[in-house]
């Protein structure tokens, strides 16, 4: 025996836990380490058109925020961007596979404004060339999404 020791969970335990945490999305703030407080008041004042979510801190400075709904969860993240204290406030999908030693800021979401774009160039095909001049496009708000 070689001295590893390793723990065999249920797949039962881990698909419930899973189905526990799929509503939450993970948050921190470039350059800043907030206190859960000044994260719970953030929430309380800027999203509070939806019904008040459960909010975790995490040692290495994350904060999990657990919706109470999907619907809940999705306004959240596609109605960015968002600020916290004039810093930028990162939001991502958990993931049963997320690793917090990993997470490393190495790209940073960005909400792009197209002032004056004029309407034949709203469609996704469109837009999406746009912003890929700047990276992975990954959201359009809701207006946008709504066009096609």
């Amino acid at each position: 025996m070689s001295g590893e020791m390793l723990a065999q969970l249920p797949k039962e335990e881990v698909d419930r836990e899973t189905e526990k945490w799929k509503h939450v999305l993970i948050l921190y703030v470039v350059g800043s380490l907030p206190t859960i407080g000044t994260f719970e008041r953030f929430i309380a004042s800027n999203w509070n058109y939806i019904a008040k979510p459960k909010v975790f801190y995490h040692n290495d400075g994350c904060i999990f925020v657990r919706f109470n709904s999907i619907m809940d969860h999705d306004e959240v993240l596609y109605s960015g961007p968002h600020m916290l204290n004039n810093r930028p406030v990162i939001v991502k999908v958990w993931e049963a596979g997320f690793d917090f030693n990993k997470e490393v800021l190495r790209m940073i979401p960005l909400w792009i404004k197209l002032p004056n774009l004029p309407l034949n160039c709203w469609s996704t095909t469109s837009l999406s060339c746009i912003g890929s001049v700047l990276g992975r496009p990954v959201y359009a708000d809701e207006c946008t999404t709504k066009i096609d």
